[in-house]
């Protein structure tokens, strides 16, 4: 038996729907947006600097997300979006998702030649 769509694309309290994409100076900066369910109140985005071993997370810094409901045939979605700046050049950074493996996305290089970034 199918789960029908309403269901299958309902959103639920972890985040889905993450789309990294250029901010200001893509060479420093990313913007992030997700949605969950209307449960989740005040959303942070956290970035790390990718170091050897699990513990880089520790040093995580947090950024505050600015959240909006949407109301669709689904119900109501909760959209969530952070601009995380300040970030250094030609280093990895790790997008964890709760429940989901780690994505790697390298930073934007500021030479024309090594542009490049993950949308």
């Amino acid at each position: 038996m199918r789960t029908p769509l309403a269901v299958a694309l309902r959103p639920t309290s972890i985040p889905d729907r993450i789309i990294r994409t250029f901010a200001a100076d893509p060479a420093r900066s990313i913007a992030v947006t997700w949605r969950t369910d209307p449960t989740i109140a005040g959303a942070i985005a956290q970035v790390a600097l990718a170091e050897h071993g699990p513990r880089f997370a520790k040093n995580a810094r947090t950024v505050p997300a600015a959240s909006q409901d949407l109301t669709t045939n689904l119900g109501v979605v909760r959209c969530h979006s952070a601009v995380i700046a300040g970030l250094l050049l030609q280093w990895r950074f790790i997008l964890m998702e709760p429940g989901a493996t780690t994505n790697e996305t390298p930073d934007a290089d500021r030479r024309p030649d090594r542009m490049a970034g993950t949308i």
